[in-house]
């Protein structure tokens, strides 16, 4: 009776993220999740045990998704983590159980900035990892190197992030192409950047099915911040016209009116170049951004950010990142 209560539960809680993240409004996770137990009668030692864990985990993951906000998820899981240990020598349904619910809490820190935290988990993650069999082991495996990758790069270890995606091979993967491609840009290797987003051949359509939306919006901002850099301005116009046609709806959802607004900044000094150190601009840049709390700012929005103030200032990408994150 526990577990089909359980189930119902599940249901119910991930339905009511689905539905705050297509109505543009939050949702408290602890409340949701306390309030449909209670419905539910389902005590905290089936509730919050390592199964359930893993699979509220995932409705995490819609909600900082559906939100852009990992700093609620992060205070929740924070409660009832303490009594999770990895255990190598559990069967293998318990190890994938504990890889995705250590690599789920792993990300949710490094997306509030947390990279010390994060790395905590990612030392679990690491012995996991080399215990899952199976057709999911080069999977995960990816999806290990590539949060660790980014947490280092973000720490500001750049060379070593680059190093761990190298263990990995090459992949068609979407992810793995960005991350490579990101690491690069604030590098300023242009050309490499141009390089890996010719490897993400498929349309957008297709990315947007396999993905989701934010990674194929990050692609197409990678793709305007590159070619601006190229000085194509007719290709920057174009991507831009294409990027508000493309996702039209969502760009009218709050947790996205900072994109909205920073690609109109960028349309801005795509006309005219040669206002963007001047004060006036960047008292509009200024005035424009709307800004969340500071640990509550997406990351990879703040690293959109990054790019414009190093434009406006003159300054090294990476180290204008750095100094923002």
């Amino acid at each position: 009776v526990q577990q089909e209560n359980l189930n119902l539960a599940y249901a119910l809680v991930k339905r009511k993220f689905m539905e705050s993240e297509f109505e543009g409004a939050q949702q408290d996770m602890d409340s949701v999740i306390r309030d449909v137990y209670a419905r539910f009668h389902i005590s905290d030692e089936i509730g919050y045990g390592l199964k359930s864990l893993y699979q509220l985990i995932q409705i995490a993951d819609i909600y900082g998704a559906s939100t852009l906000n990992y700093h609620k998820a992060d205070q929740f899981f924070s409660k009832h983590l303490k009594s999770i240990k990895v255990d190598l020598k559990a069967n293998s349904s318990k190890i994938h159980y504990q890889f995705e619910l250590f690599y789920s809490v792993a990300n949710i820190y490094f997306r509030k900035r947390d990279f010390e935290s994060c790395s905590l988990y990612l030392l679990s993650l690491e012995d996991l990892v080399d215990r899952i069999k199976g057709s999911n082991q080069k999977k995960s495996q990816l999806r290990f190197v590539m949060l660790k990758a980014l947490n280092l790069n973000y720490s500001g270890h750049f060379k070593e992030a680059l190093s761990e995606l190298t263990k990995v091979g090459s992949s068609g993967d979407l992810s793995f192409i960005l991350i490579q491609a990101m690491i690069h840009f604030q590098q300023g290797d242009l050309k490499r950047v141009k390089s890996l987003l010719a490897q993400a051949h498929h349309s957008d359509k297709y990315y947007i099915l396999q993905k989701g939306v934010e990674m194929v919006m990050r692609k197409n901002m990678m793709e305007i911040l590159l070619h601006y850099d190229l000085g194509d301005p007719d290709y920057v116009e174009s991507r831009i016209l294409s990027f508000k046609r493309r996702f039209a709806k969502e760009l009218q959802q709050a947790k996205y009116g900072n994109v909205r607004l920073f690609l109109n900044l960028i349309a801005q000094i795509n006309n005219n170049p040669d206002q963007i150190g001047s004060e006036e601009f960047i008292e509009s840049v200024e005035s424009t951004i709307n800004w969340r709390e500071a640990e509550e700012e997406d990351i990879f929005f703040i690293s959109y950010y990054a790019w414009l103030k190093a434009r406006m200032q003159n300054t090294n990408l990476y180290e204008q990142t750095l100094a923002l994150i």
